[in-house]
């Protein structure tokens, strides 16, 4: 949630107009003053370059003045007010739908994270033109997961409401997405390639390359680019166009569910071992972090014992 507010601030920051940033600045100077405005800026940095006043200030006030407020529950409740206004003024401002997508929301584990997207933010009825996407895996997300009680209160939500009358003030609509087929296997490939002018050419390797993806969108992109590591798929200079021979493909690979495997077979065996202590000290870091945490992290390796060392190299 607050990578995609600080995305929206800085989408915000780059317009070529500066008509729309104007109009948010002043709306949000008048909706977010104080305290929200503070502990905004302090969740989402970038937010504090479309406020004005002494957010410094009131940011001294959170963190030392009123410990209570920083760390009891009336910080939640200021900071879910602030990011529910803070989004209330970009879509009202934009002047149409506001569409704020939420990815791999099979690793959100915090009820506090839920409970903003799903109060602060879809049950704000004065926010009609925000659509909320939220994206995850199924297969990920057992009974006993907080999004899927989450999504048991919102369908009882939605079939307890109609259209004229949301108790709530959204609506929930579910896509589930599986995989694709060959057809648009080849259109994927088609673009990746610039080869649009006849799916034809292309329908060979679409064919092979879907059977070993077993049809998953995400695996197509990984064996795609491995194809071209092993020079299976390569660029032609001297035609300027693609090459490939299904035949050495279909010897020199094999159908796979598992995106780790493939990418522990193949890439990972590309690596020297200082690369690959460095991929696996990244993996300890999250699915997030920064060039600074990793730089410390490394940098810390050395301190760890003989036995530490071992084990960390043997997961």
């Amino acid at each position: 949630v607050v990578k995609a507010c600080q995305d929206l601030c800085a989408k915000i920051l780059d317009l070529p107009s500066s008509s729309l940033e104007t109009k948010i600045r002043e709306k949000l100077d008048v909706q977010l003053v104080g305290i929200e405005a503070a502990l905004l800026s302090i969740a989402v940095p970038l937010a504090k370059q479309l406020l004005s006043g002494d957010i410094d200030s009131s940011s001294s006030t959170v963190a030392s003045s009123s410990p209570q407020i920083a760390q009891g529950p009336q910080c939640k409740e200021l900071l879910e007010s602030a990011f529910r206004k803070f989004l209330r003024v970009v879509s009202t401002s934009l002047g149409g739908p506001l569409v704020l997508i939420l990815d791999d929301l099979q690793w959100c584990t915090n009820v506090a994270t839920i409970e903003l997207i799903l109060k602060g933010f879809l049950s704000d009825p004065g926010n009609p033109q925000l659509l909320v996407v939220g994206c995850y895996r199924s297969n990920e997300v057992d009974e006993k997961h907080i999004l899927s009680s989450t999504l048991r209160s919102l369908r009882d939500n939605n079939n307890n409401t109609n259209t004229n009358d949301d108790i709530m003030g959204f609506r929930l609509t579910e896509i589930e997405v599986g995989n694709i087929g060959v057809s648009e296997t080849n259109q994927i490939l088609m673009t990746l390639l610039s080869m649009e002018d006849d799916p034809t050419k292309t329908e060979p390797l679409a064919e092979i390359c879907h059977k070993r993806t077993l049809g998953n969108a995400f695996f197509l992109l990984v064996f795609v680019d491995t194809l071209n590591k092993d020079s299976l798929l390569s660029f032609n200079l001297g035609t300027l166009t693609w090459k490939w021979d299904i035949a050495q493909i279909k010897a020199k690979t094999v159908a796979t569910a598992n995106i780790v495997e493939l990418i522990k077979n193949k890439k990972m065996k590309t690596l020297s071992p200082e690369s690959i202590d460095l991929v696996q000290l990244a993996a300890c870091l999250g699915n997030e972090f920064n060039e600074e945490a990793l730089f410390l992290a490394w940098s810390a390796r050395h301190s760890l014992s003989a036995n530490n060392r071992a084990m960390f190299q043997s997961q």
